[in-house]
């Protein structure tokens, strides 16, 4: 039997020359999500955020995310204010969990799918291997020709286009 489990991080993907890092996914949402990036640089350190993506955006401080709403509040005593001042608490946060969810989600795939697999092989694998992988590419897939039905996508996987 000639079976092997293979268990890969994305170490494997920056290996084949593929630009998967959070700092290619910054520039990329830079250039194509820039309100989100703006969200993103507004309410996260840069630094920890771009090392750290997942750990940041787990971490995030909804206290400041209050208090910001907060200052944005009109009270009812100012002469600045409307019925539609009663609304504004809502469509703000509203704002905030859509850019934070299902922005932040469509950027990630539109990312992903973006990436540029290169076609070249750095590893032997044993036949009849399974593999466990924590990346979000088809690298195994495009560039070994493996089939799907043994490979775990841990965070599921994005299917790109050849290039």
């Amino acid at each position: 039997m000639n079976e092997a489990l293979y268990i890969l991080g994305n170490g494997f993907d920056l290996a084949h020359g593929i630009k998967s890092k959070y700092t290619d996914f910054r520039d990329f949402i830079s250039s194509n999500h820039l309100e989100l990036y703006k969200g993103l640089q507004e309410f996260f350190d840069e630094d920890y955020l771009w090392s750290n993506f997942e750990a940041a955006l787990y971490a995030i401080d909804l206290n400041e995310i209050f208090e910001r709403i907060d200052k944005n509040i009109i009270p009812y005593s100012s002469p600045e204010w409307t019925d539609a001042c009663n609304h504004m608490p809502q469509s703000e946060v509203l704002e905030f969990v859509k850019l934070f969810t299902s922005e932040l989600n469509d950027a990630l795939r539109a990312w992903v799918a973006s990436i540029d697999i290169h076609k070249d092989t750095k590893y032997e694998f044993k036949d009849k291997s399974n593999f466990l992988t924590f990346n979000y590419t088809m690298t195994l897939e495009e560039i070994y020709g493996i089939s799907s039905n043994r490979i775990k996508h841990i965070h599921n996987a994005i299917a790109q286009k050849s290039k």
